[in-house]
């Protein structure tokens, strides 16, 4: 019990034991005011009687000529008896006034009381219920907080992994391409070559800057997205150009490894989409489809018109995905476990991108097994 609540218990105690102290003492006043007021009454009479003292005494303590108690009939008679004489006088006992006064006074004292200690009650119980609610309040924001608190430490905890992982592949990314170039120039520097080794070398020192500048222009993207600062900008584009245009994006790249990119034919759709970056969304998951298939194999487009959306699904021959890695390759520098994955050039900013360009217009991406291999990563899009 606190503080205040125990003094509230000691007022309540204190004011009871005051009626009942009030209470008692008017009570004894009472009784001490009638008792006089009868012995008046019982010294007037013998008074003006003296020769009929004893009986007076008798009957006034209720006794007859005897000294016995009255019977309840005499006691009815001299009841008879006394209320002819008081309709007849108009006379009323000092006693039944007293009484009567005595009643309806008790009675108010405890009307008061009982009145006071209800209301000190319902106040009491309305201040605990407030007490009680607010407490509710401040644990139920406290759970929330806490909550938050724990949600935000799993995050920032989550964040440093990936960022540590992020780290540690950046520098293998960057380190390849690097000491590619240094071995380059240190043998072009220390050896005599031939103009066909010089060219080669030439070649691989451009493909390697290549490879460089991909990486950090994912980078770069991935960053100004994540800090706003790449506004989507939704305009009336054709579904079937912004397909076309991803594909011409990678079709060196599939041609290099013998790979057919198919697209079934369908009816254009007018979406309310960024033309520019939905593009790069399709460009990365062919990217993604082409890196990771062998040669000679085909990777196909098929575009299904729904009720509110379309569906593109792009499906392709390659190594495919673990069902326990389905959600995991969208997220900020995932990579597979697969060891082709490995050996591929890669930051795991492709797929996040993705999600992130498709999320952001109000659609969906994911992933489900090809057939027989491979995988089929499929884009749900608003209708305009």
């Amino acid at each position: 019990m606190d503080r205040r609540k125990y003094q509230r218990v000691v007022l309540l105690a204190g004011l009871l034991f005051l009626l009942v102290a009030v209470e008692s003492v008017l009570a004894y006043q009472m009784v001490q005011s009638e008792k006089a007021r009868q012995q008046v009454i019982l010294g007037n009479q013998v008074t003006a009687n003296p020769e009929l003292e004893s009986r007076i005494v008798q009957s006034f303590y209720g006794k007859d000529e005897a000294g016995e108690d009255l019977t309840k009939e005499q006691q009815e008679i001299f009841r008879q008896k006394g209320e002819a004489l008081s309709n007849q006088y108009g006379y009323t006992s000092g006693s039944y006034v007293t009484a009567n006064r005595y009643v309806y006074g008790m009675a108010m004292i405890l009307l008061l009381g009982m009145a006071g200690m209800i209301a000190l009650f319902l106040a009491e119980q309305k201040q605990i219920s407030n007490l009680n609610t607010a407490v509710e309040y401040q644990k139920q924001e406290q759970e929330e907080l806490e909550l938050r608190f724990e949600k935000v430490m799993k995050m920032l905890a989550r964040e440093e992994q990936e960022t540590k992982a992020l780290v540690t592949d950046i520098s293998h990314q960057l380190k390849t391409p690097i000491a590619s170039l240094k071995m380059g120039y240190e043998i072009a520097q220390t050896t005599s070559l031939t103009k066909e080794e010089e060219q080669n070398l030439e070649k691989q020192g451009y493909e390697e800057v290549q490879r460089l500048e991909r990486l950090l222009e994912s980078l770069l993207n991935l960053s100004k997205l994540e800090a706003k600062l790449i506004q989507l900008q939704p305009a009336e584009c054709s579904l079937k150009e912004m397909l076309t245009q991803a594909v011409s994006s990678v079709y060196m790249k599939a041609f290099d490894k013998a790979i057919q990119i198919s697209m079934e034919d369908f009816t254009d759709r007018k979406l309310e989409l960024d033309a520019k970056w939905t593009c790069e969304a399709f460009a990365n998951l062919l990217d993604n489809a082409i890196k990771y298939s062998s040669e000679h194999t085909e990777i196909q487009l098929c575009v299904h018109i729904l009720t509110s959306y379309v569906l593109i699904e792009i499906a392709d021959q390659g190594i495919g995905i673990e069902p326990e890695e389905a959600a995991d390759i969208f997220k900020r520098f995932h990579r597979g476990k697969n060891p082709m994955v490995k050996e591929q050039e890669g930051s795991g900013v492709g797929l996040y991108l993705t999600r992130k360009i498709v999320e952001e217009q109000g659609g969906t991406v994911s992933v489900k097994p090809g057939y027989p291999v491979g995988s089929i990563f499929r884009v749900m899009l608003p209708m305009a």
